[in-house]
């Protein structure tokens, strides 16, 4: 007699199973995840140090400019001066968004590609994390800067679609209702297509050789049959996501901790959230990957049946 095929998870028990890898992965990605961190910050510092002394110039050539008496030399060299000074912010600005980013990137595929070994019972180390980087960091910005794409025009697509509803229906209490049911709506589908993006930057690092519309067509590939899954297992994440962060904000704001406390404990936050988030996606795409390999062995046997049955 046949091995029974394992239960599909539900939504909720792939978000425990992903809160557990969240807890065992932790301690093995600190020490990668504090040099990451490390490197941001001193990111973030550099640019702070170039940008503040040019803002500062800047606004002193702009208060100099409101000065009547000051002759056409005068006036020349400080628009020349202000030119300096804005070139040299959006340079700064630049350079340090890309290495932000880049940075952000190492972040992902360190999270995802540890949480998934963990998950499997294996140790990562460092070396291991960085081969699987450099195969896969560029794959990964790619996608990621392709969903990011698609994000920002979904969302102003909801925009533009809440505007004119707006603007059409007029302030009436049947045009509120409806603008609230179309912002349901799209927030409904939101959560579902975050679903199948985030598995595409998942893609990405378990996949080598995947990005862009690839990975995001392999992803839609992983999730067939699972979508409803998806979109149960993303309002649930969205859900406990949202109740941790008012829960730290409103205990920030009870203790009233310094100003300088403050933005690491938020930065902290952000940072495990991202982990938990990572960790369920990488949860969710190794119940797709199981569902398909079930479909794909009970497709071969029912051929292998037919092939017997069709026998002399």
């Amino acid at each position: 007699m046949g091995k029974e095929a394992p239960r599909p998870l539900t939504a909720m028990e792939i978000l425990r199973k992903g809160v557990k890898l969240f807890w065992r992965s932790c301690k093995s990605m600190l020490s990668t995840l504090l040099i990451i961190l490390v490197l941001s910050c001193l990111s973030c510092y550099r640019t702070w140090s170039v940008v503040a002394p040019s803002a500062s110039g800047v606004l002193r050539k702009l208060r100099i400019l409101g000065i009547q008496d000051s002759g056409t030399d005068t006036i020349d060299g400080i628009f020349r001066g202000l030119r300096t000074d804005l070139r040299q912010i959006g340079r700064a600005v630049i350079v340090g968004s890309l290495i932000s980013y880049l940075l952000y990137s190492f972040i992902v595929i360190a999270i995802i590609y540890t949480v998934a070994m963990v998950g499997k019972g294996r140790k990562v180390a460092l070396k291991d994390l960085a081969v699987r980087t450099r195969r896969t960091w560029m794959g990964v910005m790619a996608t990621s800067l392709f969903v990011c794409f698609l994000t920002s025009g979904y969302l102003s697509f909801c925009v533009f679609l809440l505007s004119a509803v707006g603007f059409f229906g007029g302030v009436s209490a049947a045009s509120l209702a409806l603008i609230a049911a179309v912002a349901i709506l799209e927030f409904l589908l939101f959560l579902y297509l975050s679903m199948l993006w985030s598995q595409a930057v998942v893609v990405s690092v378990m996949e080598e050789g995947r990005s862009g519309l690839d990975a995001l067509g392999r992803a839609a590939e992983r999730v067939r049959g699972r979508k409803g899954l998806g979109f149960r297992v993303n309002s649930l994440l969205f859900l406990a996501v949202a109740l941790v962060q008012t829960l730290i904000s409103t205990a920030v704001t009870l203790l009233s901790l310094p100003n300088l406390i403050s933005p690491i404990i938020f930065s902290l936050v952000y940072l495990l959230v991202i982990v938990l988030i990572q960790a369920v996606n990488v949860v969710f795409y190794y119940e797709c990957q199981e569902n398909q390999e079930d479909a794909a062995t009970m497709k071969e046997n029912l051929a292998y049946t037919r092939a017997l049955r069709e026998e002399p």
